[in-house]
């Protein structure tokens, strides 16, 4: 339960925020985005996620090898399994796991990163988006469940189209 407050509770503030701010000025302008989309349309989004891919495939190539050494040890092995045998299978396995861990951790810290520098250029161009439309809040709409009569605008493709002007310019030297 106190989870569930812990989500429900700020978006009942904006709502209340947001309904109390559309009484008071009649020319109260909110936008949506799709946060979501943004990144996976967006040239730069295609491109951070061909990066996540091939390293993925080099981290997945690396505990491929390790499995390989290990299925050859355990072909090698005969009926007669030594104690220093099996203790070098456990070892082998150990760190099999240890590698799979590692490189889980590292894939995972490397999506967020590039996560991380796309949503702050992302922002950057909704920041210049609703300054030049004069918005007065714009809202993620994949995170945020709304209901309103007011005249809400997606700018989603707009903000695609901007970043990926932005991405695809030439840069000066």
């Amino acid at each position: 339960m106190k989870k569930a407050l812990k989500y429900l509770l700020p978006v009942i503030v904006l709502g209340v925020v947001v309904f109390a701010m559309a009484l008071e000025a009649e020319d109260f302008r909110i936008a949506v985005v799709n946060m979501d989309k943004v990144i996976d349309e967006s040239y730069a989004g295609q491109e951070a996620n061909k990066a996540l891919l091939s390293f993925i495939d080099i981290k997945q190539t690396e505990v491929d090898l390790l499995a390989e050494e290990i299925n050859r040890f355990q072909e090698e092995l005969g009926e007669e399994v030594t104690d220093e045998q099996l203790t070098q299978l456990y070892a082998m396995l150990a760190d099999y796991q240890e590698a799979l861990d590692q490189a889980n951790t590292e894939v995972q810290t490397q999506a967020q990163t590039l996560r991380n520098r796309l949503v702050s250029e992302i922002l950057e161009v909704i920041r210049q988006i609703g300054e030049a439309r004069q918005y007065d809040l714009i809202v993620d709409s994949a995170t945020v469940t709304y209901f309103t009569r007011v005249n809400i605008v997606d700018i989603t493709g707009e903000v695609i189209r901007n970043y990926d002007q932005i991405k695809l310019q030439p840069e000066d030297n």
